[in-house]
């Protein structure tokens, strides 16, 4: 073969080679949990006054006992903020946010669901959908649930994931228990 076209040929294929390098490089994205608040809103109860009876009647004691109401469930509101750094876009990020036992999503941002056991009202977690992040850019979701006064620490979990390949998960997970 000719020396030009060994030349010729080693140049092409170091050009291809090149390009198949750079095609095959790892697209990285680091989903963060940058932020997580969880704030527990004081339950909503009626004061209950006693009872006074009639007058006149010697019998009965001045006041009567009144059984106190039962403790209504309180709201709390999660907040996450995820953030999306690294080098290349975040495509297909999630967050999935871990309720305590026996609570129930009453309000969620945009593109989030409830899931957990199927025809009951509890909710084991909610998942949302946050699409493609651009690097620098932050989603903020907010969803609020009901639990009802148990012995149950309100502890919430969550972590973001995302389709692109992450280079550091230890910044996936945040947890947090409501006060």
């Amino acid at each position: 073969m000719h020396p030009i076209r060994i030349a010729a040929i080693t140049a092409l294929l170091g050009v291809s080679a090149t390009a198949s390098a750079r095609a095959q490089a790892v697209a990285q994205a680091d989903v963060v949990l940058q932020t997580m608040s969880v704030v527990r809103r004081p339950a909503k109860v009626l004061p209950v006054r006693p009872t006074r009876p009639p007058l006149g009647d010697p019998r009965t004691p001045a006041l009567t006992p009144v059984p106190a109401p039962a403790p209504a469930p309180t709201d709390i509101d999660v907040q996450v903020t995820v953030f999306s750094y690294h080098d290349d876009d975040a495509h297909g990020a999630m967050l999935r946010v871990f309720l305590p036992p026996e609570t129930q999503a009453t309000a969620m941002s945009a593109g989030c669901t409830a899931g957990g056991i199927a025809g009951s009202p509890i909710h084991a977690y909610v998942t949302c959908s946050l699409g493609q992040m651009a690097v620098n850019a932050t989603r903020v979701i907010m969803l609020t649930f009901s639990a009802p006064p148990s012995h149950v620490v309100a502890r919430v979990g969550a972590f973001a994931w995302s389709d692109t390949s992450d280079p550091n998960t230890g910044n996936n997970y945040m947890e947090r228990v409501a006060p």
